[in-house]
């Protein structure tokens, strides 16, 4: 089944973090999407034309399945922990995916809406 990552998985991927593995083997496989706010907030952490800001852009460029965020999905996930959070959870409930996050409050949300959830790794 295809995921939908959030910024702290691909995070945990690109320094090498606590359940990066587990994204690797979902990207190799070609399963990973990435919400456009998700893009957004990997990119942002890191100053513009830094090495981080360089390697989050390739990571994002080779994902095929960037999908774009509509303003109301904020609203479609009330339980979420942040913005980026909600995107997730209203991009996977529309898209039918699991949701693949490090963070146990969004992978907690997930399931409280009843959409299928992989933790990996440690809370960030």
């Amino acid at each position: 089944m295809s995921k939908l990552a959030d910024a702290a998985a691909l995070r945990a991927y690109l320094t090498g973090g606590a359940g990066a593995e587990a994204v690797r083997a979902a990207l190799s496989e070609g399963q990973v999407q990435v919400s456009s706010v998700t893009a957004a907030a990997v990119v942002s952490r890191y100053p513009t034309g830094s090495a981080g800001a360089k390697n989050a852009t390739l990571l994002l460029q080779s994902l095929v399945h960037l999908v774009p965020f509509t303003p109301d999905d904020a609203l479609r996930a009330p339980g979420a922990p942040d913005v980026e959070g909600a995107a997730v959870l209203a991009t996977a409930r529309r898209l039918n995916l699991t949701v693949l996050t490090p963070c146990a409050e969004l992978a907690a949300a997930a399931e409280a809406a009843g959409l299928p959830a992989t933790l990996i790794g440690g809370a960030p």
